[in-house]
């Protein structure tokens, strides 16, 4: 939604009402950061759950309840096409459900908490300011405004440390330009066992969302560093560390870089951010070398596609994410070396890029990674495709081919097709192969 309206949806929605309405949140934080969009808008509602409804009735709003089957008086309803979500104020407590370990929390809502109290039980300080009808900014931290102009990133309370998944959320943020306060790290220094402990049972899908969400965020690279700055033991990420361990190569050709550091590099040089995932991965079978042949990597490309399928399949990617980091990881080396690859090894990654539908980001991987695939290159590859696009009626005359084994159909069109690549290559094409 557009931030400039949270002032007038405020205006109808307590129009209605005697009990006072607040925005909460990030809308909030965007609209005093002077972005014009924001994801969505959170309201807190200072009465009784009955007046809610009631407020809702009067104002002629379609909401449903998020959860149907809980007594927690959470709404949701639509707005000129809004999503937006409504509330009482609530404090939380975290318990031991050892049945089900991702519901630890305990919620009371009440007329009666009081906005500081419901701000305490937030994430970050710039997340708890509240406007209320007038446009007014309330801070019940008494931090919020302050740490809000130099983006920095301050829990609420102790609280913070009772959802595990506020740490992925901060590397998060860092990456969409926020920074990591000192009392932040200090909190988790202080707590990493509990953290750790606590981060690990989280289901990884969780973990997965917010670091994909950071690699589409321009500061991309301040996840890696504060993921290192922090130095908890998250099983299915420590790959960050290993990767920053491990060196890139000789120094000839990587200086002092580590895998981790060459690969942020690569993903510097993308033309597309969509490619990150599969840059950040193509180097990924380096961090396996035996450390007797470092700062060499033979063999790693064909170790990375296999070790890129195990790592993305635990982080729960989806299955085109996985089937491409892998391609990529595999023939990176190969596509680098583009002018001296026969055309049959051409035509062969081409046509499985071609599959895959990841040809562009193929190229735009490896150009970032070795910066030697000329314009050249790039256009013999689009050449290759335009002729194994072709349908084989179109390449050769199966007229002349009646009379053959079917064994031997499938070599003919794929000698066909070749020898018509390399005309094409050299710019003479025909129409059609005469066999």
């Amino acid at each position: 939604m557009y931030t400039k309206y949270i002032k007038e949806y405020l205006e109808f929605f307590n129009s209605k009402s005697d009990c006072e309405i607040y925005a909460v949140g990030g809308a909030v934080r965007d609209f005093l950061l002077g972005k014009e969009e924001t994801k969505d808008l959170d309201l807190i509602f200072k009465g009784p759950e009955s007046e809610l409804v009631s407020t809702l009735d009067k104002l002629k709003l379609e909401y449903k309840k998020i959860d149907p089957s809980s007594s927690y008086p959470i709404y949701q309803f639509r707005y000129k096409g809004d999503v937006i979500e409504i509330s009482l104020p609530r404090k939380e407590k975290k318990i031991n459900n050892s049945v089900n370990p991702h519901k630890n929390f305990v919620m009371e809502f009440s007329e009666n908490i009081s906005l500081k109290e419901d701000a305490l039980r937030r994430d970050f300080t710039i997340n708890a300011l509240y406007m209320n009808k007038l446009g007014n900014i309330l801070d019940p931290t008494m931090q919020g405004l302050e740490n809000l102009k130099y983006k920095l990133l301050v829990p609420c309370s102790i609280a913070f440390l009772e959802d595990p998944l506020r740490i992925f959320r901060a590397l998060r943020f860092s990456s969409n330009g926020f920074k990591i306060s000192n009392s932040l790290v200090d909190f988790i220094s202080n707590n990493s066992e509990y953290l750790e402990k606590e981060i690990n049972n989280l289901p990884v899908e969780r973990l997965t969302g917010e670091f994909v969400k950071s690699l589409k965020c321009d500061n991309y690279r301040a996840f890696f560093y504060n993921f290192m700055r922090f130095n908890l033991d998250i099983k299915k990420f420590n790959f960050i560390r290993k990767m920053n361990d491990v060196p890139a190569g000789p120094k000839q050709f990587h200086g002092n870089h580590s895998v981790l550091e060459h690969s942020l590099g690569v993903m510097d040089r993308l033309n597309y951010s969509h490619n990150r995932l599969y840059a950040l991965m193509h180097d990924y079978g380096k961090i396996f070398t035996s450390k007797d042949i470092l700062p060499h990597h033979y063999g790693h490309d064909k170790v990375g596609e296999e070790e890129v399928v195990k790592l993305l399949e635990s982080l729960r990617f989806p299955r085109r994410e996985i089937d491409i980091s892998s391609f990529i990881a595999r023939y990176h080396m190969s596509f680098g070396g583009y002018s001296f690859l026969r055309d049959t090894k051409k035509i062969q990654i081409i046509k499985e890029a071609m599959k895959l539908d990841c040809i562009g980001s193929l190229v735009d991987v490896v150009q970032a990674d070795s910066q030697s695939f000329t314009k050249d290159n790039q256009a013999e590859v689009l050449k290759i495709m335009k002729v194994l696009k072709l349908p084989a009626s179109k390449i050769v005359d199966f007229d002349k081919l009646k009379d053959s084994k079917p064994s031997n159909i499938g070599q003919r069109v794929f000698q066909a097709r070749l020898g018509l690549i390399r005309e094409e290559i050299k710019g003479k094409s025909k129409s059609k192969t005469s066999l």
